[in-house]
């Protein structure tokens, strides 16, 4: 039995990554959009299983080898603390994302495209998962391309589900700034392995740290690749328009996982600039732009979709900030941002569909409170916690991070702090929306009481977090050693 167990934990890394894949084809053969949905939401929790399990499993990094090919041209999954930290969230914010979407996703497809072909948009989904796990867990450069392209590839048809003609434009131009990233990120990958011979990111890292003089022009244009496919201003134009076109009842489904990838990305790629000045300095400028021009315009702007779309702008300029990493306490407040943040997200996008509307502006709250006083009053507290407010676990979060920033760049530690004002005001609009009361409105509100089900947990996970310990802290220490 005990065999059998360590057998199974051993494979954890192949399962998460595999699974979503091949289970994404199968429903394929199936064509039929109730079992999809049914084997979607069941398989996601099934994984959040799994990955938890592996999560509380780890003691120590690993490596998860493909076949009998040597490590510079195989393929190799690295399963360490932060990996199975990540792998969890990633399946979780999934899991909740197939819970309060598990009826009225239905619906919306079926008003978007042909009945009968609705349910490929759940395969399209498991690829896109497995595509964000493997970005996770690999350990090679090559492979680090190929799980990006398949996130990216089974994304185009996700955007252009929708009655507006305006998404295919907008995909249009996904693909050509996807292409073009892509490309700069593969010329890239092809030099390094002609001067050190091997793409396994180990290896690379060794290469850097004896001579990276024979490395350092081309790193610059890896980096310039990486930053352009992940939309980091000033090119997060054309990814939040085309975010903005997709369809509320999946676009939860984008935020907060890209919102995981993200710093996962950073952190597999941090070795790059750490002991490089230039490129540290650089990373800090584009960081407090991210900052301070999300949070900004994010002030300015009514609609409730691109005000979420523009807080996470700013969000990722706290994750740039923060992974030139040097100490636990750096990793640490950056593990807890990533947990915070994906919570936060998920919530604020699982706001559209719990009040089942596609798009709306920030006035289409008014008169909430007097027609739904408990709705209103959740909504509040989640918008109270996206604004970073005392006494909210975000804020002390955020005191952190600022504490870590000004010991090491103070003009960034003043970027967040002006950032950090411009979102307080920019959700405490929202707030004031909610309770005012205007008699000309004839908005009547319908609630999806799943979606709402499902901004009740996110908010109980966050108050948890707040009044109990979560040990991040341990995870921290051990990915700052293995760093």
């Amino acid at each position: 039995m005990n065999s059998s167990i360590e057998f199974f934990y051993n494979q954890i890394p192949a399962i998460i990554v595999v699974a979503p894949m091949v289970i994404g084809a199968l429903l394929i053969l199936f064509s039929s959009e109730r079992f999809s949905r049914v084997i979607f939401l069941i398989t996601n929790l099934w994984l959040s299983a799994v990955s938890f399990y592996g999560m509380i499993r780890v003691e120590a990094s690993r490596d998860y080898i493909f076949g009998d090919w040597p490590n510079n041209i195989g393929i190799e999954l690295k399963y360490n603390s932060f990996a199975s930290y990540s792998c969890f969230l990633l399946f979780f914010t999934f899991s909740i994302f197939a819970i309060s979407n598990f009826c009225s996703l239905r619906n919306k497809l079926n008003s978007y495209i042909r009945s009968d072909r609705s349910y490929i948009t759940y395969s399209l989904m498991l690829f896109i998962e497995s595509g964000l796990v493997g970005l996770v867990l690999t350990n090679d450069i090559f492979n680090f391309y190929v799980f990006l392209e398949i996130c990216a590839l089974t994304t185009y048809p996700l955007m252009v589900i929708g009655n507006d003609k305006k998404r295919y434009i907008y995909a249009f131009e996904y693909l050509m700034i996807g292409t073009l990233a892509a490309t700069v990120i593969l010329l890239s990958i092809g030099f390094i392995f002609s001067q050190v011979g091997s793409l396994n990111l180990d290896e690379v890292k060794k290469f850097y740290a004896t001579k990276p003089e024979n490395i350092r022009p081309v790193i610059s244009f890896l980096i310039l690749g990486i930053l352009t496919k992940i939309a980091i201003f000033p090119l997060q134009g054309w990814k939040i328009n085309s975010y903005k076109s997709i369809s509320s009842s999946i676009l939860g489904f984008f935020i907060a996982s890209s919102t995981i990838a993200f710093i996962c990305i950073l952190i597999k790629f941090n070795f790059l600039y750490l002991d490089d000045s230039y490129l540290k300095n650089f990373i800090y400028i584009i960081s407090a732009l991210c900052m301070l021009f999300g949070s900004y315009f994010a002030l300015q702007e009514t609609d409730y979709v691109k005000i979420i779309l523009l807080t996470s702008v700013t969000s990722a300029g706290m994750y740039l900030a923060l992974t030139p990493f040097s100490s636990e306490k750096q990793i640490f407040a950056l593990m807890q941002l990533m947990f915070i943040d994906a919570l936060i997200k998920l919530g604020l996008v699982l706001v559209i569909p719990s009040l089942r509307k596609e798009n709306f502006t920030i006035k289409y709250l008014n008169n909430l409170y007097s027609q739904s006083p408990s709705v209103a009053l959740v909504f509040s507290l989640l918008f109270l916690n996206a604004a970073s407010l005392p006494p909210t676990i975000y804020f002390f979060n955020k005191l952190a991070v600022i504490e870590i920033s000004y010991a090491t760049c103070w003009p960034l530690a003043i970027a967040i702090l002006i950032s950090s004002l411009y979102n307080a005001m920019c959700y405490l609009r929202l707030i004031r929306q909610i309770i005012k009361h205007e008699e000309e409105s004839s908005d009547v509100f319908a609630f999806n009481k799943m979606a709402l089900f499902c901004v009740i947990f996110l908010m109980f996970c966050l108050f948890y977090m707040l009044f109990f310990s979560v040990d991040i802290n341990g995870m921290a220490s051990l990915v700052y050693n293995s760093k």
